[in-house]
């Protein structure tokens, strides 16, 4: 677990609040699948995902694809360059490229009301 010094210095450098949202996300390296994993928060900066197994390394650039809630056909794509892995697993990813499609997509995932869509 982080000590209180580092989660300071991470939400100094994030430009929005993170909300706690459960998302399956599938993270995938050219296209090739790397680890299906569940995030744990989700902001219009980035997203931290829960893995038990790590295998995300720093300054990766990685495509996320989620769906919003069970049954939805629509699959949501953003980039994101892992920022920081931690030991015990988990990683911290900033989205990145942002186009009108990736930002509505984080804005439908911010309106949500409930925090758990699996």
């Amino acid at each position: 677990m982080m000590d209180a010094v580092d989660i300071d210095k991470l939400t100094e450098q994030r430009w929005s609040q993170r909300r706690p949202i459960v998302l399956s996300i599938d993270v995938l390296d050219h296209g090739s699948l790397v680890t299906t994993c569940n995030s744990r928060d989700v902001g219009l900066g980035g997203v931290f995902l829960e893995s038990e197994a790590n295998r995300l390394v720093e300054d990766q650039d990685v495509e996320l694809c989620f769906s919003l809630g069970e049954n939805i056909t629509t699959k949501h794509k953003l980039q994101a360059k892992v920022v920081h892995v931690h030991s015990r697993g988990g990683a911290g990813l900033k989205f990145k490229n942002f186009d009108t499609n990736s930002f509505c997509a984080l804005q439908e995932i911010m309106k949500y009301s409930s925090p758990v869509f699996a």
